[in-house]
Parts: C-alpha cells; sequence; structure tokens
C-alpha cells in the first residue's frame, strides 16, 4: 500500500492532467489531495469522467457506469486504512481507464 497521503497525491495529479486545470483548488477545491484524504475520492472521479461520458459512445459509457458502480461504496467509507487501501485501487483502476478512453475516443 502506498502512504496514506501518496494516493491521494497521485489521484490529485491525475484528476489536474485529465481535466486540464493548474490550480490545485479548481471546482471549488476537489481538485486537491486533502480533499480526497478526507473523503472526496467519489466526487473527483465523477468529476473526472463525466467528459469521457459525454462524448463515449454506448459500449464507453456503459464501461464508465459499471467503474462507477464499482467505486460508490468508497464515498460512504470512513477516512481510515481500508478508505486509503481503495484509494491505492482507485488510482491504478482509474489511471488505466482513462489511458483506454484516452485512446478510443482520441481524446
Amino acid at each position: 500500500m502506498m502512504r496514506r497521503e501518496e494516493a491521494a497525491h497521485k489521484i490529485e495529479e491525475l484528476a489536474r492532467q485529465t481535466l486540464n486545470v493548474a490550480s490545485r483548488y479548481s471546482m471549488g477545491g476537489i481538485v486537491e489531495a486533502e480533499s480526497i484524504e478526507n473523503g472526496g475520492a467519489f466526487t473527483i472521479m465523477c468529476a473526472m469522467l463525466a467528459p469521457y461520458y459525454k462524448l463515449g459512445n454506448d459500449e464507453q459509457k456503459a464501461i464508465i457506469a459499471v467503474f462507477i458502480k464499482e467505486y460508490a461504496p468508497i464515498k460512504d467509507m470512513p477516512t481510515d486504512d481500508k478508505y486509503f487501501k481503495a484509494l491505492d485501487r482507485l488510482y491504478i483502476d482509474l489511471d488505466a481507464l482513462i489511458a483506454k478512453l484516452d485512446k478510443t475516443l482520441n481524446y
């Protein structure tokens, strides 16, 4: 498992790149590691996937919907070790999904 803060920082970096935002406090502060550490991972994940969902075909939208459903429980987790382990997995899976979507959508 990554250090507790490491996964949140990696998700923040991925979000900033994906959403093309320079400021850590963009979008009302959700693109920020501290927000992710404090339970905001589901929110930022959905924000990151929304542009792909909008532009995607039915198959891509279905893949995104399944991914969101798989990670929906993270929104109700207390921010303990289980949450941070889920963040580790979320970062790896989200990075792979976005790379796949970038390739298929020529984004």
